[in-house]
């Protein structure tokens, strides 16, 4: 009998610790981190994260929309959840009042910062995009899609001014030049491509 009370008292007592441990999943204060690093933020599949241009902010894309931190605290101050499909990438404006995201539902789209409300939808790839970037006076954006094209933005009205086409396999990663002149596209292609988008 007392050997079952033995037993029986060491399965409760690791379901505690276990369960214990995941109640605090979200506690991240209490998880052991990385040497050098100051904290640990995100929820979900994280897929991207930005910097706001004051370094006030902290924006995460992922499997549950895109998570808005304050950078200094690492506090949660709200989840833009207007869209049901993954967020793949996010870039701030350089004025750091609009937010760009990247969506498995081809789609960019442009949020307020301050309301979380969408202001724009932006379509015309056609398949996931995962990339997006501001140019350097915020006036154009820039997308990469799996489809294997980088669509150029007008900021301000979402038009498409055009479609650049040249590599092969799906575009990851997109990012303009410090005068906004040119833009470079990573590819799965194992390329990058320059564009003359002056």
């Amino acid at each position: 009998m007392k050997k079952k009370l033995t037993t029986v008292s060491l399965i409760l007592l690791s379901t505690t610790v276990l369960f214990a441990q995941f109640a605090h999943a979200q506690d991240y204060n209490r998880w052991s981190l990385p040497e050098g690093a100051l904290m640990r933020l995100g929820k979900g599949d994280v897929r991207d994260d930005a910097w706001s241009p004051d370094g006030t902010l902290l924006a995460f894309g992922g499997s549950l929309g895109i998570w808005l931190y304050d950078a200094r605290t690492g506090a949660e101050i709200s989840l833009i959840k207007g869209r049901s499909f993954r967020v793949n990438g996010v870039a701030f404006s350089p004025d750091g009042l609009t937010l760009a995201s990247a969506g498995s539902d081809r789609t960019v789209r442009l949020w307020d910062i301050e309301t979380g409300q969408e202001l724009s939808t932006l379509e015309g790839h056609t398949d996931d995009v995962e990339a997006v970037a501001f140019s350097p006076d915020g006036t154009t954006l820039a997308s990469g899609s799996r489809d294997g094209t980088v669509r150029v933005w007008d900021a301000a009205t979402g038009q498409n001014i055009r479609a650049l086409k040249g590599h092969t396999d799906p575009i990851w990663s997109v990012a303009f030049s410090p005068d906004g002149r040119t833009l470079g596209s990573a590819s799965y292609d194992c390329t990058i491509l320059l564009w003359d988008v002056s």
